[in-house]
């Protein structure tokens, strides 16, 4: 059974691949050959060239090859005359012979190899007459008829005596094309590629575009709500004012009504003995009355405190100066990139709190500077000495990075919209890749584990050198896992941005050890250990502020305050020390790095925007000492900072 089914295949085969024209798609019917060695019905041929054909000044009528593109002239006696492809029109009446006499499916594989070893060419001159002879003066085929009544004389040899040598020149002939022929299927395989890489990279600018459209529209609501907020606070001091002194008014009135009102009716209604019996008690009330009145304050609109005016001032710039644009580089030889020229204005960047305030005059709000305008002009900036990208060819969206720690060897960083924790050197070479299903922080243990907290799976995974997992910690205890960080040999602390407390466990056993409330917080998420006196440093991501806290719980420092300014901040993220116990705060939205001491008092801004810096995530020192950046969106600068 085996055999006739490949029997049959081979059959089907042949007839699919030799025996069906290319425009019909069908078995051939009167097959003819061009020039160029192509098959075709006469129909078909002669259809698309009547259709396609064209006069050439030397040559008469062509017309293109339908497969290979090929010129082909218009035979003299139309294209009914082309040559007929008598090995092909020999293959189908064998087949169809042996249709008639057997069902396909009983053809043998030997039965179907004779079918096609029984393609030989007939002499057109003399009927049943096979092509057995090659005449070389005529260079054609004939048959022994032919040589008899047309080539006479002429040096005619059996085709199989000259058969292999003319294979061989036509081996040697295809064998340049044939490599130019697998030159461009790869270069066709290569564009295919650098298309498909090309469509990722546009994906992912387009993907850009909409988050930070998103991060654009959740800054001008917050800032909004913030400016209400303002607005509502002067309405309410102003409300409560003006109802006080409305309430004084009426009691002042009722008072003089009321005496007022009881004599006047006295005088006109009473009686004599009404009025000598009243009198005097009356008297003496509208006499202590008009004392009150020339010792207290007067009432008068004047003595309320109106000084304080809020007004609102349109921003004065165009919407498109605050946006962002892309630019297409040209790459050169040297490797290095050169702008174009060509620019489009799109939503590449986010809209800061600065920017959006431009031009507001709210007198009772908080300061809205920069916080910049306070360092000495003079003062060193920082040195960027090394960027580069963390985003992976295979990443299946933009960086989205939510943690990052630095050690003697590499850089950890958790990429939470890629679902992956990526190991790199500190020049940016990728080493490893943990898959991770949204991690949130990132520790490596002293035994060279790596602990990294999972949001949705409510727990940290724990994986060893070689990326696979070992153990689960926290299971049942946490809510929403973020920040992690070792605080002693044997103590990882966690930090729960739903439940608002840190966790503390025994890493190698998964032990619970103690919890620590963090009830003085709104959104707790990144911690860090202070290197000096071993405080935990927790920065609050919803309440704009850092608190600095003994592992008994003891709060003993707190910086921040919603603004822009020196000692604000506006949704801290990351955050780490020095050897010396300073902090240093990764400030998002007002894109810099804050320094402060280990008591919470504001020192400077060490990286801002005008560094370069933008949605600073996470912040580490190197070992020589360098303060490392990870901006959100995936890129790794490291600063030579002055302190």
């Amino acid at each position: 059974m085996k055999i006739l089914k490949m029997a049959k295949a081979l059959a089907t085969a042949f007839v699919d691949n030799l025996l069906t024209c290319s425009i019909c798609l069908e078995e051939y019917e009167d097959p003819r050959v061009l020039t160029c060695n192509h098959t075709f019905c006469l129909k078909c041929i002669t259809d698309h060239g009547n259709r396609t054909q064209h006069k050439n000044e030397q040559d008469g009528f062509q017309f293109l090859c339908p497969l290979c593109r090929e010129p082909n002239a218009v035979p003299s006696g139309g294209l009914r005359t082309l040559k007929k492809n008598f090995a092909f029109i020999k293959a189908i009446e064998i087949l169809e012979e042996q249709q008639k006499n057997k069902d396909e499916e009983q053809a043998t594989i030997d039965e179907v190899k004779q079918a096609i070893s029984k393609l030989t060419i007939q002499c057109q001159n003399h009927s049943g007459r096979e092509l057995l002879y090659y005449c070389s003066l005529d260079e054609t085929t004939v048959c022994g008829d032919c040589i008899i009544d047309y080539h006479q004389g002429h040096k005619c040899v059996r085709v199989e005596d000259v058969a292999e040598n003319e294979k061989e020149r036509l081996k040697s002939a295809i064998e340049k094309p044939l490599q130019e022929l697998q030159r461009l299927k790869q270069e066709e395989e290569n564009a295919t590629r650098i298309a498909e890489q090309r469509k990722r990279q546009r994906e992912a600018v387009v993907s850009d575009i909409k988050q930070d459209l998103r991060k654009i529209v959740e800054a001008a609501e917050d800032h909004s709500r913030r400016l209400n907020a303002e607005v509502a606070s002067v309405e309410d001091d102003e409300t409560k004012q003006l109802e006080a002194f409305k309430d004084e008014l009426e009691m002042r009135q009722v008072t003089i009504h009321s005496a007022c009102e009881f004599a006047e009716q006295l005088i006109q209604s009473g009686t004599d003995a009404v009025v000598m019996s009243q009198s005097k008690a009356l008297l003496e009330r509208l006499s202590n009355l008009s004392e009150s009145l020339q010792t207290d304050i007067p009432l008068n609109i004047s003595m309320l405190d109106f000084s304080r005016v809020i007004t609102y001032k349109p921003i004065d710039r165009s919407l498109d100066d605050m946006l962002g644009n892309i630019q297409v580089s040209l790459s050169t030889d040297s490797g290095e990139a050169r702008q174009s020229g060509r620019e489009r204005r799109l939503f590449s960047r986010v809209i800061t709190p600065e920017e959006i305030a431009a031009g507001y005059t709210v007198p009772l709000s908080r300061s809205s500077s920069t916080g910049s305008t306070s360092q000495s002009s003079l003062e060193e900036r920082p040195l960027l000495k090394q960027t580069f990208n963390a985003k992976l060819v295979d990443d299946k969206d933009r960086c989205s990075v939510s943690d990052m720690i630095v050690d003697d060897s590499y850089i950890y960083l958790a990429d939470m919209s890629n679902n992956r924790v990526k190991i790199l050197t500190h020049s940016g070479q990728i080493q490893t890749v943990l898959a991770a299903n949204e991690p949130g922080g990132v520790e490596v243990l002293p035994n060279g584990d790596i602990c990294v907290s999972i949001f949705d799976d409510q727990l940290v995974r724990v994986f060893d050198a070689q990326g696979r997992q070992s153990m689960t910690l926290g299971k049942g205890l946490m809510k929403e896992p973020f920040g992690v960080t070792m605080i002693s040999q044997n103590q990882l602390v966690i930090c729960d941005s739903v439940k608002k407390r840190l966790v503390i466990l025994e890493p190698t056993s998964g032990k619970h050890l103690s919890s620590i409330a963090l009830d003085m917080c709104n959104i707790p998420c990144c911690i860090a250990v202070n290197l000096s006196n071993g405080s935990i440093i927790v920065s609050d991501y919803g309440g704009d502020c850092v608190f600095v806290m003994t592992l008994s719980g003891e709060v003993i420092a707190h910086y921040g305050s919603p603004g822009c300014g020196d000692g604000e901040l506006w949704q801290p993220k990351g955050v780490c020390s020095d050897s010396s116990g300073r902090i240093f705060i990764a400030d998002y939205w007002n894109h810099r790095v804050v320094m402060i001491s280990k008591y919470g008092r504001f020192l400077k801004n060490v990286v801002t925007r005008e560094d370069g810096l933008k949605n600073p995530q996470a912040v580490a020192f190197d070992t020589q000492e360098q303060l490392v950046v990870a901006e959100e969106s995936g890129f790794i600068k490291t600063f030579q900072i002055s302190l």
